[in-house]
C-alpha cells in the first residue's frame, strides 16, 4: 500500500477540518506529555516543575491583531512569555479549578485540571521563506 501524496492529504486535511464542531470542549484531565488543539495553537500539559518564565499581564496566547490570533486565556491562571523561535508561545499555569480558552473561530476549551501547559503554534511551511544554506 503506498502513502498518501501531498494533494491527498491535504483533502484529507480540508474534510477533516470541515466536519470539526465549534462547540466547547471540556478537558477534565490531561497527562504530562498531552496536546490539545485550537485552530492553530497546541497546547501541552507541562510537568509541574517546568521553568516558567517572566509573568506577563497578556491574556492572548497568540500572537497577532488578526481574528485567527485570538486565543484568550480566562480564569484564575497566570501567563508566562518564553524565550523561543517563532513555534514556541507562552507557558500557563492554572490555579484554579478550570480555565477557559476562546477563539472567535474555533472552539472554546476548558481545563478542568491545575496545573503547567505550554503553547506551540502550527507551522505554515507554505508560508515560510525557503532559503538553502551554502557550505
Amino acid at each position: 500500500m503506498s502513502s498518501p501524496n501531498v494533494s491527498e492529504t491535504m483533502k484529507h486535511i480540508e474534510e477533516f477540518a470541515a466536519m470539526a464542531d465549534n462547540e466547547t470542549r471540556y478537558v477534565r484531565q490531561m497527562d504530562v506529555g498531552q496536546v490539545i488543539r485550537q485552530g492553530d495553537i497546541y497546547v501541552t500539559r507541562l510537568p509541574d516543575g517546568t521553568q516558567l518564565g517572566k509573568e506577563t499581564t497578556q491574556r492572548q496566547l497568540a500572537p497577532g491583531s488578526t481574528n485567527g490570533s485570538r486565543h484568550v486565556i480566562d480564569g484564575d491562571t497566570h501567563v508566562f512569555s518564553r524565550n523561543g523561535n517563532a513555534l514556541i508561545g507562552p507557558v500557563f499555569r492554572v490555579d484554579g479549578d478550570q480555565c477557559e480558552i476562546s477563539h472567535p473561530e474555533h472552539a472554546h476549551v476548558v481545563i478542568f485540571q491545575r496545573g503547567v501547559y505550554g503553547v506551540t503554534y502550527q507551522r505554515d511551511f507554505a508560508q515560510e521563506e525557503r532559503t538553502r544554506v551554502n557550505d
